[in-house]
């Protein structure tokens, strides 16, 4: 089960994630005072970067040409971000074993790999943080978890 040190206390992703959650709801709520939006959006812009850091959020390094390097990489990631639970069992458990000894062209063009391809954008997406979402960045040269400006209508990472 991945771990993550965030201020000197083990903490796994889904519970920090769950932390992110608290805060941007607290920080958004509008019966909130402005210190305690500042306090909350400091808190967050704090594990963020930490995650950042970590490699958590930001591009992932993966080859694009290649499908089991894009695959490897996602799903190091969605172990780390799942706490390696029964999704992320049954889409590793589902690939075939051979498409990492060699660049499989058939299996990778295949439906079978689109479909897995789907699934696992689509769960990686739903671990994303608040204001955050999982996919290409704007120029599709890289994947992984980005700041999402749209998502934040209340401004709540806006810089003052």
């Amino acid at each position: 089960m991945a771990k993550l040190i965030l201020n000197n206390e083990e903490s796994t992703y889904p519970q920090i994630l769950e932390r992110l959650r608290e805060l941007a709801y607290e920080g958004q709520a509008t019966e909130n005072p402005p210190e305690l939006h500042r306090l909350c959006r400091d808190e967050f812009l704090s594990i963020t970067t930490y995650l950042h850091k970590e490699k958590v959020l930001g591009p992932l390094s993966v080859d694009p040409e290649k499908l089991p390097s894009v695959l490897e990489g996602f799903l190091d990631l969605f172990r780390l971000v799942s706490d390696a639970g029964p999704e992320y069992v049954q889409i590793s458990q589902s690939l075939p074993s051979h498409i990492w000894e060699n660049d499989d062209a058939d299996w990778g063009s295949s439906d079978q790999a689109d479909y897995l391809m789907e699934d696992l954008l689509e769960l990686l997406n739903m671990e994303a943080p608040p204001f955050y979402y999982f996919g290409s960045n704007k120029d599709d040269e890289q994947w992984g978890y980005f700041y999402a400006e749209e998502s934040d209508p209340n401004g709540f990472l806006k810089r003052e």
